[in-house]
């Protein structure tokens, strides 16, 4: 069989903090690398080009779809692979990626690959926001173009009515665009061109009612991803149309509920018309049985989330038009609730039991970890500390620990996964030494207050100096500069 050949895609703008990941991962599986900037001005040019691929330019004209389309006319491989800048394909997926190709590259039918992807929030250790389902590999043809100026879409314009066009696929993809260091600024940009396009059309789409919802509901604007939902919704039920962002779209209507405060006295009726609707819907089961937790109801509750875990197993019924699936992101609170329900019940073994799973899947959780603690340090030392070795604990695992030990009185424990040095201020005081604690602390305080005497010196004026001559003990003043503090907190050398 002929090489198959492979041309990798990516639209940028200033990514220079991603483009040199892009690029080492799409390398592993591309023949050619096309790379369209469309106005950087940092140094991700010089590093695509450097990085050895094919730069094109395009003037940035507010539409996602026109710029990708474009950097699709550049490309001549059979198969086209477009992951963002901030994505890339998991060690798996670069394995078997060929030989998925060379399988599928017969059967013309098939133009392209349904992915998985996880969305994760670097910025938050990694953490899981959800998993999805998207076209990123597809064979390259004029048929097969980008439409959507904002959460673009490839779409076959050609496909016939009934014509099967797409393949599911394992070969997961991690895209760590959605941080919660950068979302506010897309969440901005993504709403602009949303609005303008619905001005050039002169009408609401109910199709992209969705995107609004969304965008809203990351902006915080939880009345108007609500009302977005339920529009949505009613345009579902209205058409009857199997839409693949109906499940997303119900998941947002009962966030924006909790968000609002009315999930506990209005969710329930909400959620029972959802089941009626999509009774496998493992989401479904975790969100009712948030709202019997919320009324306290937790034998009521602990049950539905028993059934989600189960539905969750499931294969899907219609897996090609799965958009988003939330099980993931829920898992490690879903844990953490079935624990509170068994703590409710006198039953804190088993309780600790299923934290400790919420915590093996998203250690960095401060109420699991704080109610663990709170039952774990009445007990043995040893089961304490066993609890937390079975954890997969890295260095900042370790320090979040300690960090939420130090709420708690000092003890053997914070030691032992702490190891402050012998001389330590926290190792005196948990030794009982408070003298000597006293002593290395009011070191380390003259240590401070010499420090900030040689910088207030060399910048005599500056703000910082004269907070450091309001809050010094008397007898450090002389050490400082000699400036005049007045009233209204400017001051000049006396």
């Amino acid at each position: 069989m002929p090489k198959i050949s492979v041309s990798a895609c990516v639209i940028v703008k200033n990514e220079e903090k991603h483009i040199e990941r892009w690029l080492a991962n799409v390398r592993r599986i591309a023949d050619e690398i096309i790379v369209v900037d469309t106005g950087s001005t940092d140094r991700t040019v010089e590093l695509a080009e450097t990085g050895g691929a094919k730069v094109y330019f395009f003037e940035w004209i507010h539409d996602f779809s026109a710029a990708k389309n474009y950097a699709l006319d550049q490309a001549h491989g059979d198969w086209i692979i477009f992951l963002d800048a901030d994505e890339y394909f998991t060690e798996d997926a670069l394995k078997r990626l060929p030989q998925v190709l060379q399988e599928v590259h017969p059967q013309r039918k098939i133009v392209g690959l349904i992915s998985p992807f996880l969305n994760i929030d670097e910025a938050d250790h990694g953490r899981v926001i959800d998993q999805a389902y998207q076209m990123r590999i597809f064979r390259r043809s004029r048929t097969l173009r980008y439409v959507g100026s904002v959460h673009e879409m490839i779409r076959n314009m050609a496909m016939e009515s009934g014509k099967r066009e797409y393949q599911m696929t394992d070969l997961m993809f991690i895209h760590t665009g959605y941080s919660i260091l950068t979302q506010a600024e897309k969440n901005k940009r993504n709403l602009e061109l949303l609005l303008q396009e619905r001005a050039r059309e002169g009408k609401d789409d109910p199709k992209k009612f969705p995107y609004f919802m969304d965008t809203y509901y990351s902006m915080g604007e939880f009345e108007k991803s609500l009302d977005y939902a339920r529009r949505f919704l009613a345009y579902v039920d209205r058409t009857r149309d199997s839409q693949e962002s109906e499940r997303k779209a119900w998941l947002t209507l009962l966030f924006s509920m909790d968000q609002l405060g009315t999930l506990a006295e209005q969710g329930m009726a909400e959620v029972e018309r959802a089941l009626a609707k999509h009774p496998r819907w493992a989401e479904l089961s975790w969100e009712k049985g948030k709202v019997f937790f919320r009324q306290m109801r937790y034998g009521k509750a602990r049950e539905q989330f028993f059934r989600a875990m189960e539905l969750s197993e499931l294969p899907e019924e219609n897996p090609e038009e799965l958009q988003h699936v939330f099980m993931p992101t829920v898992m490690p609170e879903l844990y953490y609730l079935l624990g509170r329900t068994y703590q409710e019940e006198g039953k804190e073994s088993i309780a600790l039991q299923y934290w400790q799973k919420s915590l093996k899947t998203y250690f960095y959780q401060e109420r699991c970890l704080q109610d663990a603690l709170r039952v774990l340090l009445r007990g043995d030392m040893t089961k304490t500390i066993a609890f937390f070795e079975a954890l997969p604990l890295d260095d900042a695992a370790k320090k979040f620990l300690c960090e939420q030990l130090r709420l708690f009185p000092p003890g053997e424990i914070y030691l032992y996964f702490s190891q402050p040095k012998t001389d330590s201020y926290a190792n005196f005081m948990i030794a009982g030494r408070y003298e000597d604690a006293a002593y290395r602390c009011a070191r380390e305080l003259a240590e401070t207050y010499r420090r900030a005497a040689v910088q207030c010196e060399k910048n005599p004026l500056s703000r910082e100096t004269l907070d450091w001559l309001r809050i010094v003990p008397p007898r450090w003043l002389p050490k400082f500069p000699q400036v005049e503090i007045h009233p209204a907190g400017k001051g000049t050398e006396a």
